[in-house]
């Protein structure tokens, strides 16, 4: 059906973004973004002997130390040639990988899964070195895309996201984006400290207050126990 507004506010939210070699509805591959995500992977851990994650980010470090404290081996592939690339420089980078592989977790950076086999028990991976890799589960943490499906044959402008000015204000007047379905300046956050300070202002924006977004300045913690990078 339809129903009327003065103000719209769409906050949509994002999703995995899954490469398009891995099939969505493989029984062996998942994201890591919502609850059912997460029950999927707690469902396949009794059956897991060796998993591999795909992104180095903060959520990919985090998941793999969280499944190696479960006593399953894990594989961390990365596209670019050190982890956490948007938050450390090389020298950083390389004191977090030898901490991390202390603890028993295997990286393979800078690298990326040319070719893939779905087999019986295991996917079997090609890589660009034209190496092998094989697990019975595989998360992929490579980022998200906003929820922007829906909208189709209207005005309001789409391009990573929904794009929005600095009151989060669409190009249609009286509609708003906020969160990980909205861009802002050319870019997505994806995380959480931005979509609380743009739902925030796109709700004084809607009540007519006159306040401006000027960006979110990215923190983050990684939360490995023993190791503190803030």
């Amino acid at each position: 059906g339809e129903l009327p507004f003065d103000q719209l506010l769409i906050a949509s939210g994002g999703k995995s973004i899954l490469p398009g070699i891995f099939t969505p509805h493989s029984r062996k591959v998942t994201g890591l973004r919502t609850k059912a995500d997460a029950d999927f992977i707690l469902s396949k851990l009794p059956t897991t002997k060796e998993a591999i994650l795909i992104g180095a980010g903060l959520l990919g470090i985090e998941t793999a130390n969280a499944l190696l404290s479960r006593g399953i081996p894990v594989t961390v592939l990365e596209y670019f040639d050190r982890l956490l690339p948007r938050q450390l420089d090389s020298e950083a980078a390389s004191v977090l990988k030898k901490a991390l592989e202390k603890r028993g977790l295997r990286f393979l950076l800078p690298t990326e899964v040319r070719t893939l086999q779905e087999q019986e028990n295991a996917l079997e991976m090609e890589l660009k070195d034209g190496s092998t890799l094989s697990g019975n589960l595989v998360i992929v943490a490579a980022g998200i895309r906003p929820n922007t499906s829906f909208i189709q044959n209207n005005e309001i402008e789409v391009k990573k996201g929904i794009v929005v000015n600095s009151r989060m204000e669409t190009n249609v007047k009286g509609i708003f984006a906020a969160g990980d379905c909205a861009e802002y300046g050319e870019r997505v956050y994806g995380i959480w400290p931005a979509a609380k300070d743009q739902g925030e202002l796109s709700a004084l924006s809607i009540l007519g207050e006159a306040k401006v977004y000027e960006g979110t300045l990215p923190s983050a913690k990684l939360k490995v126990a023993g190791i503190e990078m803030l």
